[in-house]
């Protein structure tokens, strides 16, 4: 009995062991994988940041230009409607039109 207790202690040594280095290299494996996504995280919002800055400063430094823009196209489309009312008062209704009813 003596040499079957040796052999499982011996085996559930192995195993534990076994058991042992594997979540360790699971442990590593998962501490890889976590740093290689948060690097890759940082790489995108350091992109999409990039476009945001590019975005504004065009913006920025085309104020004038695209203020001058809005507001010409704003100017325009008053003088339309303004010539469009203008054309409309002009035009006389026949009032004996109405008689008719």
């Amino acid at each position: 009995m003596g040499k079957g207790k040796k052999h499982k202690d011996l085996k559930n040594r192995k195993h534990n062991k076994i058991v042992k280095d594997y979540k360790k290299t699971k442990e590593k494996h998962l501490e890889k994988l976590a740093t290689k996504m948060l690097k890759k995280d940082e790489k995108n919002t350091k992109k999409h940041k990039d476009l945001k800055n590019r975005k504004h400063n065009k913006i920025v430094k085309d104020y004038k230009k695209t203020k001058e823009k809005h507001l010409e196209k704003l100017a325009t489309k008053m003088l339309k409607k303004d010539e469009k009312n203008t054309k409309l008062k002009e035009k006389n209704i026949d009032t004996n039109f109405l008689n008719l009813f």
